[in-house]
């Protein structure tokens, strides 16, 4: 059984930066034409084939918008929620973890997960920020996939 994908993206904040601290700055204007310009691609793919009671795994790659690159200085982090009929080998994942892999390209992460039988939807938020020639932003983004073991 093919798993299908769900993915929802959100926007919730960005900042612009000054000097050489990337936390510096304060909040952009959210809603703008270069907000809404910036922002990341995110593919979630989930298994294949799952099988109850067998480890499967579910990739994320992010790649950063146009003119940017990722920020390995701000503090990335994929925090899912615990679902009923998945076992999470780990409900967070951050920079250095095993399955994560960080450069200024792109950012990718292997989620363990162990389903039992049936359809089951794994939510989270994944933060990541991306710096540009004058500007850095942040991205708070929700992200779901739905996996469908046999």
């Amino acid at each position: 059984m093919r798993a299908v994908l769900v993915c929802v993206l959100t926007v919730v904040a960005g900042c612009s930066r000054s000097g050489d601290d990337p936390f510096a700055g304060s909040v952009g204007a959210r809603g703008s034409a270069a907000a809404a310009a910036s922002e990341p691609t995110v593919v979630i793919t989930p298994p294949a084939d799952a099988l109850a009671g067998a480890d499967a795994i579910t990739h994320v790659m992010v790649t950063p918008p146009a003119g940017f690159h990722v920020n390995d200085a701000y503090p990335v982090k994929l925090e899912l929620a615990p679902v009923a009929g998945v076992a999470l080998a780990r409900t967070t994942l951050e920079a250095g973890d095993a399955g994560v892999e960080l450069d200024r390209e792109h950012l990718a992460m292997a989620i363990h997960v162990t389903p039992t039988a049936g359809t089951h939807t794994v939510a989270g938020k994944l933060s990541v920020g991306f710096c540009g020639a004058t500007s850095c932003i942040t991205r708070h983004l929700p992200v779901a996939v739905t996996i469908a073991a046999r």
